[in-house]
């Protein structure tokens, strides 16, 4: 299943400067995405957060006289970082576009895909994204060990995941050879919150001595959220069934799930919230007894993949009497979405304005 194959402590950054006085240049980069109105809700790709928020770069200061040793614990590794890197690789494009967030995009030296494409990019961050040279010649998109090496990189990141002999090699290979790796929090939390990838946004943000850019950043999604919740009504929940992959035997995603935790924060209740899992196969028989409110679908490359997927659920008797089928209360989000990155908080604000239109 592809699902499966899916699935840097304090910094002091002395400044005496201003970040307006900083060397670089900040550049803006805004594109809204509008979204059509169709039978299906989407979740989109795009934000409303202010310009000065979610397309400015940040210059990074380059003096190292000016940076202090960090030493940040990820994946049981405490990882030391006596100046910020310069020469980054990275696995994914959800971790490019962190980096890009943060006006970093000038240090990667190499990008791999992974499973998704710049489509996937957020709209205000496609353009400095695209300029990251990509990594060619990839087996399921990921670069093997040697492949990274021969790179020369100072610093690598990926989802934990990636961090494999089968993947990009273990991350004692890497440490071994003096390159530290980071691991996106959320991918080997045992039960993953977005406070994972805050907690991601805040590291990088020391290890590259760019702290302001990244608390604007982490404050401007906890905002976002707390809107959210503030306004949710926990008596007049909407139950959402994720409807993954596979036709036998419906993959979903379990309570453990970030998705799962997503669903919670729009104002949604995941109908597999209860299982001792992330994702899993079930039965089409317990989703119909449970009879979701709103199906989510998790979209592998573009929409085709979605509508594919609503047309078989439409096309299947036993489902014809479920709610969520009857009354074409469909909504979709990218598996960049639903796993740690910046389109976590997109997710939420999307999957609560369709619970609000369908309640």
């Amino acid at each position: 299943m592809k699902i499966k194959k899916i699935l840097s402590a304090s910094l002091v950054l002395c400044m005496s400067l201003s970040l307006a006085a900083c060397t670089g240049e900040t550049s803006a980069n805004a594109n809204s995405a509008s979204t059509e109105a169709t039978s299906s809700a989407t979740i989109s790709e795009s934000s409303d957060v202010s310009n000065d928020i979610s397309t400015a770069s940040v210059a990074v200061e380059s003096q190292d006289t000016t940076y202090s040793p960090v030493t940040i614990k990820n994946m049981d590794n405490d990882l030391v970082f006596e100046s910020a890197p310069e020469k980054v690789v990275v696995l994914s494009y959800d971790t490019a576009e962190i980096l890009a967030a943060l006006g970093l995009e000038d240090k990667v030296i190499g990008l791999a895909e992974a499973d998704s494409s710049i489509d996937d990019v957020l709209p205000e961050y496609r353009d400095n994204v695209s300029k990251m040279p990509l990594i060619e010649g990839l087996s399921n998109g990921v670069p093997s060990l040697e492949t990274v090496l021969a790179m020369n990189p100072d610093f690598v990141y990926g989802a934990s995941y990636s961090f494999m002999e089968q993947n990009a090699g273990n991350a004692s290979d890497y440490l071994d050879s003096g390159i530290n790796v980071y691991g996106s929090t959320g991918t080997y939390s045992d039960v993953p919150t977005i406070e994972d990838t805050y907690t991601d946004i805040e590291n990088l943000g020391k290890i590259f001595g760019v702290e302001d850019r990244a608390q604007a950043l982490v404050s401007d999604f906890k905002s976002r959220v707390d809107a959210i919740t503030s306004n949710t009504d926990p008596n007049s929940k909407l139950t959402v069934f994720v409807y993954d992959s596979e036709e036998d035997a419906p993959y979903t995603a379990g309570g453990t799930s970030l998705e799962n935790e997503l669903i919670e924060l729009a104002g949604g209740t995941n109908i597999y919230k209860d299982l001792d899992s992330d994702f899993t196969s079930v039965a089409w028989e317990d989703v119909i007894a449970k009879n979701p409110d709103v199906i989510l679908i998790n979209k592998y490359g573009d929409e085709n993949d979605v509508q594919k997927k609503i047309e078989f659920l439409k096309n299947m008797p036993e489902l014809a009497d479920v709610t969520a089928v009857k009354e074409g209360r469909f909504v979709s989000a990218s598996m960049l979405a639903i796993f740690p990155s910046l389109q976590n908080v997109n997710v939420i604000e999307d999957l609560n304005k369709s619970l609000d239109e369908w309640k």
